[in-house]
């Protein structure tokens, strides 16, 4: 239990929100009546997705060591969000670069504050069933990185069917001795066809949460290995964060960035550092297409808030 304990002390978050949820953007604004990207949306319930992310992360790491990703462009749709948050818990993007970049920005932030941290990165815009089973994985893999220091350690959803629009991870051989099954990756999947869909379903493999866990510091040399001068260009203004120098030396930083995909660069890149552990006991969906989307409500048994005069008939007939 001590060592359970200190995990969860010195355990931050990075909450991904910057995203523009360009393919749902159809459902959000028949929705909202705006362009919201869908985490500022009440899709799922009263709260957006991104307060019940917040809520969730909340349940076992201190608000005060998350960091909330977001792009600048959006400010109309997260400002009564996160009215109140101090500015070491927010990473404000002036535009979005795609996550490689969201990601490094908000460890840097918590690097300045805390540097010894183990950090787990979660989407803000996912339906997860059961927050207490999820977040009880998640310090499991915070226990495995504090065991293992150079591992980065992802979690992966057991499927309940062959979905060909998701990401997967192909488990290899078991990676170490853990109180909970934790595999090594052999390799990635991004959306295959039908007939792969089937064989990685049969194979046992496993949808890829993007939930993922690792020590700053090895965060940071990964990131160093593998995109050398986007860690130069955040290296170089790490002191001006968290001060009102920020917002200028990021924007200017911003200017010259590229898109980048942090799976693409970075975790496909470093198969040798990854494991994987199953996560059993709780029902997942990307809500990345509206068809998706009243799936999850047909599943549950519930009608969406948002039901009602021509809405739900306009996203079944697409």
């Amino acid at each position: 239990m001590k060592d359970a304990r200190t995990t969860e002390h010195e355990l931050a978050a990075i909450v991904l929100a910057g995203g523009d949820g360009a393919r749902l953007r159809s459902l959000t604004a028949m929705i909202s009546g705006t362009a919201a990207p869908k985490q500022f949306c009440r899709i799922m319930g009263k709260a957006t997705l991104l307060e019940q992310t917040l809520q969730r992360v909340a349940s076992s790491i201190q608000p005060s060591r998350t960091v909330t990703v977001l792009t600048g462009t959006h400010k109309r749709f997260y400002r009564p969000l996160v009215d109140g948050m101090r500015r070491e818990r927010l990473a404000i993007q002036p535009s979005n670069r795609g996550t490689a970049p969201g990601i490094l920005y908000g460890l840097m932030k918590i690097a300045a504050i805390a540097p010894s941290s183990t950090v787990a990165v979660f989407p803000s815009d996912h339906y997860v069933s059961n927050d207490t089973q999820l977040m009880r994985h998640v310090k499991c893999a915070a226990r495995a990185v504090k065991k293992n220091p150079h591992a980065i350690v992802l979690l992966g959803v057991v499927p309940n069917g062959p979905e060909p629009g998701y990401g997967w991870i192909e488990p290899g051989e078991p990676a170490g001795n853990h109180s909970i099954p934790i595999y090594s990756v052999r390799r990635f999947w991004e959306k295959p066809d039908s007939e792969r869909a089937n064989q990685l379903y049969g194979s046992r493999c496993l949808w890829n949460m993007f939930v993922v866990v690792g020590q700053v510091e090895n965060w940071m040399e990964i990131f160093k290995r593998n995109m050398a001068s986007t860690y130069s260009a955040f290296e170089a203004v790490a002191l001006s964060l968290n001060t009102k120098f920020e917002k200028f030396s990021i924007t200017k930083l911003y200017q010259s960035l590229n898109y980048s995909d942090f799976s693409h660069e970075i975790l496909a890149k470093s198969l040798l550092n990854l494991a994987v552990i199953p996560v059993k006991g709780v029902e997942w969906c990307d809500l990345g297409e509206p068809q998706r989307v009243l799936a999850t409500f047909s599943k549950l048994g519930i009608a969406p808030l948002w039901a009602g005069s021509e809405t739900e008939k306009k996203v079944s007939n697409g």
